[in-house]
């Protein structure tokens, strides 16, 4: 069963357009895949969002309202799903 996720991240009240953020989806979890979400749905494609080559590190580029969430992250292996209580971001 895969644990129950959370975000972490290293700035939750960036200033608008300027900053960047970095949020990771905790724990660390073997033979699993993650899953990002923003809205409830997949994250839309925009220059201002990355995934880490493993998709557990989400980095924001100049933080906007359009994306300032709710994120939500999910793990997931062959048996089961879990996914994180949802975080926004708080523009300055």
């Amino acid at each position: 069963e895969t644990p129950k996720p959370y975000i972490s991240s290293s700035n939750l009240n960036p200033r608008e357009a300027m900053e960047a953020v970095r949020l990771i989806c905790d724990p660390e979890t073997l033979d699993a895949s993650y899953l990002w979400w923003m809205n409830g749905q997949s994250l839309p494609v925009t220059h201002r969002l990355q995934l880490s080559k493993t998709n557990r590190t989400l980095y924001l580029f100049g933080v906007t309202k359009y994306i300032a969430g709710p994120y939500e992250c999910e793990i997931r292996n062959p048996v089961s799903a879990s996914r994180s209580d949802p975080v926004t971001l708080n523009l300055l």
